[in-house]
């Protein structure tokens, strides 16, 4: 009986998942990302268009409140977190982004846009 209670919960559990994916991405083809990253808040890549958007319409505070869940997310995502760092420098706080490239160089020396940015910020943070 119990086998029987946990699956039905599971089957429960999965079919209301995809009804909230089912609403984020409808709300996604009305372009109305933002909404559909507060929808799916545990789906990091709705959290990161949202980021994205946020920071390529220079809404640096938005770009990293969603930069950062991607983060809290999916902590390897080095790209939510150069975009974050981006953001940081554009807000004028040079020494949150210069640690945030850092940590990214430090774990992926080799992250191309981490490097680029981080020049383009200002050379003089590079060790």
């Amino acid at each position: 009986m119990l086998l029987f209670f946990l699956l039905v919960l599971n089957h429960l559990a999965f079919t209301t998942l995809n009804l909230y994916r089912l609403k984020a991405e409808y709300l996604v083809s009305q372009n109305r990302i933002l909404r559909a990253a507060e929808v799916v808040k545990w789906d990091y890549k709705y959290q990161f268009i949202a980021g994205l958007l946020a920071l390529s319409a220079r809404q640096y505070e938005v770009a990293i409140f969603y930069n950062r869940r991607v983060a809290v997310l999916f902590p390897w995502n080095f790209d939510a977190i150069n975009n974050m760092a981006v953001a940081y420098g554009a807000l004028g706080d040079g020494e949150k982004a210069r640690l945030l490239f850092l940590a990214i160089l430090d774990l992926y020396p080799s992250h191309s846009e981490a490097k680029k940015n981080m020049e383009m910020m200002g050379g003089k943070w590079t060790q």
